[in-house]
């Protein structure tokens, strides 16, 4: 067996085996007689994956996506591993040990005559139906120890382990850990397995059945009689939205137990993968919390995930930003920067869709849905053009290392990049990323700060779909066109990150800040920073005026929070929020107003610091770019195009046709980081033409 671990290096990390220090840096299909193994080796790519299945049936249940590749757990306790044995000769081919590894995605939803054999096992919603398994259930997680023991046993016997160097661990809707539903008001977990749990995760929590009575108001004999809230209960808020904090506060636990169960779980399965290979290789799970923030999805636990040292790596795809579109800012599933901040590396899936992609219904006829039109849609197409789509391929390299992250390129169908174009650009693209590892002036920066409270969408009912897209990915979508860049935290990293680094922090939706978090921010309050609080901060807990610094006025009813800023309305949701008014200050500046008037987004100026407030989610990049440029933070291009950057790189992806004017921070030049051209232009800005779609990775030249 290779001994492999993870090490952080200049600027990102690599996985060490048997001391070859290998960059994250992968390509992946789930199409493997198609993939382009032999490409993307001869490009330098050394780290391969492929999907490996325990179980017989698709990887998303909302879709009725087929399985895309046999699995080998057998009924009656028997395994055949020749599927993932043709998939290992497909990527291996020639090449010896030492030259390639293989980090396999091990799939581990079991078969359904295994779950037809385990009724206590399966995830039940208020019906009773069954939809797949359930994160409570030992008897599940038992299983996939036998299973990983036998795929290890396998891996062993069949000579594999020479190359094999660890298991990305998969489970859960779409492989990501997500709660399994087939429709929209399916409501899950009603299973025995679940409801035990419940009552466990209580009992630990408040310790006695007094404290619980008191804090749901009720008359509880025991934590065994704490039931699951109803579908109904769930659904919707008493206060538009957002939840009562008191009357609610049982359906707001049980949000906080449903995700903590999903994390729980993924604990569980990588301590036992790391037993099964004897601590001796790496193990990482799919997790991203802030763009599946939605209560159900129950994605709200990554804090917890990040502190554990059993959990070698983190994964998610980019945020699917408007289908994918050409010519806005995509963003990232998950808190990308809280993972560098702990230490813990994190993979970025770019399945960057080109212009040789096509619906699954052609390219992946065996395992798309019989009759479906989701695989059809927008999002599983790219670009029509190869530059429109070498646009999209630039920008996904920019985006992932300008924040010092991993990468796998994604060719979900194998034949997405099967062209001479596209492989010079992986060429030149692994060259840029293995230099940038080691390279120790280079490192991520950013005049913006964003802070996402992962309790705050427990506290939304599910029917509040719109307004946590509009407070968080749709946000995403409008920081990174205000030119200025953004790194992403939670906001229990509060206290552990420097505001030396940064000019603006943005808190969105912080259900409650406790008093060392408060402290932490006064931190910020100096040198002509600024704060931005999106939504209502401390409504939970700490109180509104006492985070904010402003009066309010709070009303018995709800108003829609959306605010009109120089003939914008925002956002295109109408989110119904408590009714609560700003009350500026004498010299306070209302810089938006509610659509009945009030005030919607007011700006405190203090002698050292800002305060922004904003009542309504998805402040827009105009207005986000104005408040950096009065924090006095670096702003790369002002006419919306989104921007990645370091100390070493500066990205543009064109958001339309015409100049592009970008202005380099400190004295210097920029060069074409693919041509090596050096653009012209003066010592403090270039212009250069560019079309729609188009993206230009560009080094900073500095002056001596």
């Amino acid at each position: 067996m290779l001994e492999s671990r993870v090490e952080k290096c200049e600027n990102g990390f690599v996985i060490n085996v048997n001391g070859d220090r290998v960059p994250m840096y992968a390509y992946l299909s789930y199409q493997p007689e198609k993939a382009k193994y032999e490409d993307f080796k001869k490009v330098g790519v050394r780290l391969f994956s492929t999907g490996v299945y325990a179980g017989d049936r698709g990887i998303n249940q909302i879709t009725a996506l087929r399985s895309f590749r046999p699995g080998f757990y057998r009924e009656g306790d028997r395994f055949d591993f020749s599927a993932a044995d043709e998939d290992f000769r497909r990527i291996v081919g020639d090449s010896r040990p030492g030259e390639i590894y293989l980090l396999p995605r091990l799939m581990l939803e079991m078969p359904k005559w295994w779950e037809d054999a385990h009724p206590r096992a399966q995830c039940r919603d208020a019906q009773g139906m069954s939809v797949h398994l359930s994160f409570s259930s030992g008897e599940w997680l038992a299983a996939c120890s036998h299973v990983m023991e036998r795929f290890q046993r396998w891996l062993e016997e069949s000579g594999w382990d020479r190359y094999v160097i660890g298991w990305h661990l998969a489970a859960g809707n779409t492989e990501e850990f997500i709660r399994p539903t087939i429709h929209a008001h399916q409501f899950q977990d009603y299973s025995e397995a679940s409801c035990e749990a419940f009552a466990l995760w209580l009992e630990e929590k408040y310790e006695t059945i007094d404290r619980l009575n008191e804090a749901w108001h009720t008359r509880l004999g025991g934590f065994q009689d704490a039931r699951i809230p109803t579908p109904a209960e769930r659904a919707y808020g008493w206060r538009g939205d957002l939840r009562d904090g008191i009357a609610e506060a049982r359906t707001i636990d049980y949000y906080r137990f449903y995700s903590r169960e999903v994390s729980a779980f993924a604990q569980k399965l990588v301590r036992a993968a790391k037993r099964v290979t004897g601590h001796r290789q790496v193990m990482g799970i799919f997790y991203g919390n802030m763009v599946l923030c939605w209560p159900e999805h129950a994605h709200n636990d990554m804090s917890v995930l990040l502190a554990d040292k059993e959990i070698d790596f983190l994964a998610s795809p980019f945020a699917y930003s408007r289908a994918r579109a050409q010519g806005i800012h995509w963003g990232f599933q998950a808190a990308l920067d809280a993972a560098r901040l702990h230490e813990k590396p994190f993979f970025v899936e770019a399945d960057v869709r080109t212009s040789l992609s096509e619906p699954l219904s052609k390219s992946l006829p065996h395992a798309s849905p019989v009759a479906n039109d989701i695989y059809d849609g927008p999002v599983w197409l790219g670009p029509q053009t190869v530059e429109g789509s070498l646009g999209q391929m630039t920008r996904a390299l920019a985006d992932i290392l300008t924040h010092s992250a991993a990468l796998w390129w994604f060719d979900i169908c194998g034949d997405w990049y099967d062209r001479p174009g596209y492989m010079a650009f992986q060429r030149r693209a692994a060259e840029i990323a293995r230099a940038s590892l080691t390279d120790a002036a280079e490192r991520p920066v950013s005049a913006v700060c964003v802070f996402v409270d992962e309790d705050a969408p427990n506290h939304f009912a599910p029917s509040a779909g719109g307004t946590l897209a509009a407070l968080i990915p749709d946000q995403m979508v409008e920081l990174g066109a205000a030119g200025a860049g953004y790194h992403s935290y939670m906001l229990d990293d509060l206290e552990r990150v420097s505001p030396d680094e940064y000019r603006m922090a943005v808190l969105l939706a912080p259900a409650r800040l406790t008093e060392r978090q408060r402290a932490a921010l006064e931190k910020w309050k100096r040198g002509g920073r600024s704060v931005l609080f999106v939504l209502l901060p401390g409504f939970y807990g700490g109180g509104m005026k006492e985070t904010t610094g402003f009066d309010v006025r709070e009303g018995e009813g709800t108003m829609t929070a959306r605010c009109v800023w120089k003939n914008q309305t925002f956002p295109t949701c109408e989110p119904a929020l408590p009714d609560v008014e700003i009350e500026p200050a004498r010299g306070d500046v209302v810089l938006a107003r509610l659509e009945d008037g009030r005030p919607g987004v007011v700006m405190r100026r203090e002698a050292e610091y800002q305060v922004f407030w904003s009542l309504a989610p998805c402040v827009p990049a105009a207005l986000l770019r104005e408040m950096i440029a009065l924090s006095g933070g670096h702003i790369y291009n002002y006419s919306g195009d989104p921007v990645a950057a370091d100390t070493r790189y500066i990205a543009l992806h064109a958001a339309s046709d015409g100049t592009k004017r970008i202005y380099v921070p400190g004295k210097g030049a920029l060069k074409d980081a693919f041509t090596g051209e050096v653009l012209e232009g003066n010592e403090t800005y270039t212009e250069l033409r560019m079309r729609f779609g188009e993206t230009r990775m560009l080094e900073i030249v500095r002056n001596a």
